[in-house]
């Protein structure tokens, strides 16, 4: 579908964000996007492809989609490497800079996920659990973070989270999860990375899942996501047991 400047006064045809530039304006246009939505079937990967369209413009579309709470198109391609022993420095120094811009609303950051777990495979993405006292203070301060490169995306999916990515040449670097104190789903991340730490053949056979689930689905994030939670489900239940027995 082309469509011409002229319709952008049409209500039903224009939906694009202001502020985005008449390049990609143009080059929006002339790859048929008109309507906010259409952007929820791809990524943002795919949109900077397009000769115009820069990580500003993907930015705006970005907060548009999520004052609507709709998002980009996540299917990306699965990819595994080896742990990097420098992942934990790296979450280290990422964590003291996502501290300083929260000052004293922060009460606990955490690196979670794979590359919180030696030996095991992962997407080079760090994961990080942020504590703060209240979770208002982000929704009043939408833009805390934006120095730092994050972007909100409201809950996605978790109830009482706030989550932020930062993304990197249309993947991301970073993941940033941040809970209010009391928050059940603190324990539970904390509970499962606890857990593999502590038991080396549970993180072997997360290990052996993830390249298995990586080649069944390779080119499908959220397939490859979904086809976990069982287990994960599993070790969570095994840990939180363990740690009321503690």
């Amino acid at each position: 579908m082309t469509v011409s400047m002229d319709d952008k006064n049409d209500e039903l045809a224009y939906d694009l964000p202001s502020g985005i530039g008449k390049p990609a304006e143009r080059a929006l246009h002339a790859a048929g996007y008109t309507r906010l939505e259409q952007f929820t079937r791809v990524t943002e990967a795919d949109l900077l492809r397009l000769h115009g369209v820069g990580p500003k413009a993907v930015r705006l579309i970005s907060s548009a989609l999520a004052a609507r709470g709709l998002w980009f198109d996540e299917r990306r391609p699965v990819v595994l490497v080896d742990h990097d022993p420098a992942w934990k420095g790296l979450a280290a120094a990422e964590a003291a800079l996502v501290a300083e811009a929260l000052g004293d609303h922060l009460i606990a950051i955490h690196h979670i996920g794979s590359t919180a777990i030696p030996g095991i495979r992962a997407k080079p993405i760090l994961d990080l659990l942020g504590v703060v006292d209240r979770i208002q203070v982000l929704d009043e301060n939408a833009n805390m973070l934006d120095p730092l490169g994050y972007r909100a995306r409201g809950e996605l999916g978790i109830a009482g989270r706030r989550y932020f990515s930062k993304p990197r040449e249309g993947t991301g670097s970073h993941h940033l999860h941040i809970y209010e104190q009391g928050d059940p789903n603190i324990d539970r991340h904390l509970f499962f990375r606890d857990y593999l730490l502590a038991h080396p053949e549970a993180a072997a056979a997360y290990d052996r899942l993830k390249a298995e689930l990586a080649a069944k689905f390779p080119k499908d994030t959220l397939a490859y996501t979904d086809a976990k939670t069982d287990f994960i489900t599993a070790i969570e239940r095994k840990a939180a047991g363990v740690n009321q027995v503690d």
